[in-house]
């Protein structure tokens, strides 16, 4: 039998995955389309988009990380 704790657990993870996907499936046509994955768009949209299970998971701000480990910090501007 599974213990009590890692039902809680899972329950607790499918209420989050689920609600996650409940608001991507909100989002209006023009964040859809600000968010739709162009492979190589830019260096912020490298190689092919994940599985559309993941795509919700992807944090606004993960891509940019990405691009810093890729290609490193951009030259700095004189000022």
């Amino acid at each position: 039998m599974i213990p009590r704790f890692l039902m809680v657990f899972i329950l607790t993870r499918a209420v989050a995955i689920g609600a996650t996907h409940l608001g991507a499936s909100a989002m209006t046509p023009a964040k859809v389309a600000q968010w739709q994955w162009i492979a190589n768009r830019d260096n912020l949209f490298p190689g092919p988009p994940p599985s559309p299970f993941l795509v919700p998971f992807v944090r606004w701000d993960a891509n940019f990380y990405v691009s810093l480990t890729r290609d490193g910090y951009p030259p700095r501007h004189e000022g």
